[in-house]
């Protein structure tokens, strides 16, 4: 989550979380593997330009939207435990804080990274190249035939032909393969270089596209929104901003096929909104914080140095990727490679 600098909204956030001492507000940043570190705002989830140049257009509807939505803020902080919200204020606001997070961005890096490797595993096999180039031909003959007759076979000795096929893949050498494969696999790992940028533009104009009447605020609305104030104990902040909750999954960003029963969005170390679709069912504070643990991506923040925070930071990225490594993997398992 960052801005320009550091947009308004997001350091909002993090002083709801933080203790003031001078100018500025202090965090305690926890993060897998590391102990728990004191940082102030302004040093925590920056990245400079990270819409683009000042001035730009996703910058200046982020500046614009977060001018307005500041009051908002301040008002649901103030609000007692099972404070109705309006759909639209709350729907508007997680709409932009799941999609502004920094682990959109990183995580589809990082899938094409791993589908990538997927990919070059099957290619780096002599056996399994040629068993996915004849799976191919058997599936789309007419690209066989074609080159037929690109290669003006005549038709009464086209069945001599593909086996000459067959036999010419069978006795294809490791050297072969790499040079009918090896420079493919060049051209799209340049490709792949270039990703950043792609990315980079897919993200703003998804931010651009966050408006009433967007599929995603519709869908936001289907919840019906309150103001969650744990008895006792502190909330903490993923830098994912939130998680959502559903029967069969747990994530930080929702996708279009998702079946997601509650959200919850902290606000500060005491007040969080929360969504929710049918029955309210209680919310205990260590749940919701091992969930929220779950939901960040690089590390979470809170108020104070906790032990029990510090144990949290293990869980730190159970949830958050787009597709996890199973569905990857499966997405390009060998059986499925041969029915291309």
């Amino acid at each position: 989550m960052a801005g320009k600098e550091q947009h308004h909204v997001w350091r909002m956030l993090q002083r709801g979380f933080g203790e003031k001492r001078g100018k500025d507000h202090h965090i305690w940043v926890y993060s897998k593997d590391e102990k728990p570190k004191q940082k102030g705002t302004g040093n925590f989830g920056v990245e400079k330009y990270f819409y683009g140049p000042e001035g730009s257009e996703t910058d200046q509807k982020i500046t614009d939207f977060e001018n307005e939505i500041q009051g908002e803020i301040q008002d649901a902080r103030s609000r007692p435990d099972g404070h109705d919200l309006s759909p639209d204020f709350a729907a508007l606001l997680i709409a932009h804080l799941e999609i502004r997070s920094n682990f959109l961005r990183s995580e589809l890096s990082n899938m094409t990274d791993r589908m990538f490797a997927a990919l070059k595993d099957h290619f780096a096999s002599t056996v399994k190249v040629k068993a996915m180039i004849k799976a191919y031909l058997k599936n789309h003959p007419d690209e066989l035939e074609q080159f037929l007759d690109k290669s003006f076979v005549p038709i009464n000795r086209r069945q001599d032909a593909v086996k000459i096929v067959d036999f010419y893949i069978d006795n294809l050498t490791p050297d072969a393969v790499k040079e009918l494969f090896g420079g493919k696999f060049d051209d799209l790992f340049q490709t792949l270089l270039l990703l950043p940028d792609t990315i980079k533009d897919g993200h703003n104009k998804a931010i651009l596209a966050i408006k009433p009447d967007s599929p995603r605020i519709k869908a936001l609305n289907e919840f019906a929104y309150s103001v969650y104030r744990p008895a006792a104990g502190q909330l903490i902040l993923p830098d994912t901003c939130g998680a959502f909750i559903g029967p069969k999954k747990v994530a930080p960003f929702t996708q279009k096929d998702d079946e997601m029963e509650t959200l919850i969005f902290p606000i500060s170390s005491e007040v969080a909104i929360v969504g929710r679709k049918g029955h309210k069912r209680p919310l205990e504070l260590r749940t919701v914080n091992r969930l929220l643990a779950g939901c960040a991506y690089d590390a979470f923040i809170a108020r104070t140095d906790d032990p029990s925070f510090a144990s949290l930071s293990r869980r730190i990225g159970n949830y958050a990727k787009m597709v996890s490594d199973r569905e990857v993997k499966e997405m390009f398992a060998f059986d499925r490679m041969l029915d291309l």
